[in-house]
């Protein structure tokens, strides 16, 4: 738990949170959590799960976000 601490999130958090703000999203620091949960689950079925097909949830983020 040490090696995956929650301080080690936080630049990352606050760069996403400012993405988000000048987005002019509603929520920026709930927006920047949920993108950083839902990566996280992703980067847990990529390594637990066989055949996990990335390219299709990749996909579906990046058109979510409009990137």
């Amino acid at each position: 738990m040490e090696q995956y601490g929650e301080h080690k999130k936080e630049h990352l958090e606050n760069a996403l949170t400012a993405a988000f703000e000048k987005l002019e999203y509603a929520n920026p620091k709930e927006e920047a959590q949920l993108l950083m949960i839902t990566m996280d689950g992703l980067a847990t079925r990529l390594f637990l799960q066989r055949n996990f097909d990335l390219t299709s949830k990749q996909e579906f983020l990046m058109k979510k976000y409009n990137v």
